[in-house]
């Protein structure tokens, strides 16, 4: 088990569920039983055990339905916190929000409930020296730039140079205040908070994530998902 009592997690959860064609909220899609979220949660809280606390980021309207959520399921030293309109601006306020303790943040998506205790202890490890790591996961296959217009290939990237970004994203409280003063209202622009520090001119350590930390995001990703819960495979 990771032991760092000086780490917090921040899950932002507002996802809409539209790319996964459900109806109801990504968050509180059912897998084998429990909600996606509550995967996620207790997958996290048995790798990261003596954290000071977890903030779940969530829509105003849905604090209330959140909260009664990890209280029947029993999840500790986790708070629900309205997030903003955006998975950006939800972060940033539940940063602010945190313990004064807190000296590693982690910041991770509600919607990858599979994931492995070694490359979080290396991320935490990686940024307590560096101020921030990622894990991200090398490219497989031949990476082409594509037109969006025409969708006619522009050309080829050398694969070795693409890694594609996951979470757990992993950083020193100082280094992510600092990106935040730096950048000013332009954070809002970045897709991830690693791009966030690369904004603040801050390098960003990667760790070798896995396939199976994948995020669920379409319908075929969840019916994976259930087939790995129910045959235990994650």
């Amino acid at each position: 088990m990771v032991s760092k009592k000086s780490v917090s997690v921040i899950v932002p959860a507002a996802g809409s569920g539209s790319r996964l064609q459900s109806k109801t909220p990504k968050p509180y899609v059912m897998m084998q039983g429990k909600p996606l979220v509550v995967r996620t949660l207790e997958a996290l809280h048995n790798k990261v055990k003596d954290r000071i606390e977890t903030l779940v980021a969530v829509e105003p309207a849905a604090v209330n339905k959140m909260s009664r959520i990890i209280a029947k399921y029993g999840i500790r030293s986790c708070r629900v916190v309205e997030g903003g309109s955006t998975r950006a601006e939800s972060v940033r306020k539940s940063f602010f929000s945190l313990s004064s303790e807190t000296k590693i943040v982690l910041i991770h998506d509600a919607a990858r409930p599979f994931l492995k205790r070694e490359p979080i202890e290396e991320a935490i490890s990686a940024a307590e020296k560096t101020g921030a790591a990622i894990l991200a996961k090398s490219a497989d296959a031949t990476v082409k730039e594509v037109k969006p217009s025409s969708l006619i290939i522009g050309r080829t990237i050398d694969r070795s140079r693409v890694y594609l970004a996951q979470t757990p994203q992993v950083f020193t409280s100082v280094a992510l205040r600092n990106s935040y003063r730096r950048v000013g209202s332009k954070f809002k622009s970045c897709t991830d908070e690693a791009a966030l520090l690369e904004a603040a001119g801050m390098k960003v350590r990667v760790i070798a994530g896995s396939a199976m930390n994948f995020k669920i995001t379409n319908p075929e990703d969840l019916d994976l998902a259930k087939l790995m819960i129910k045959f235990r495979l994650e």
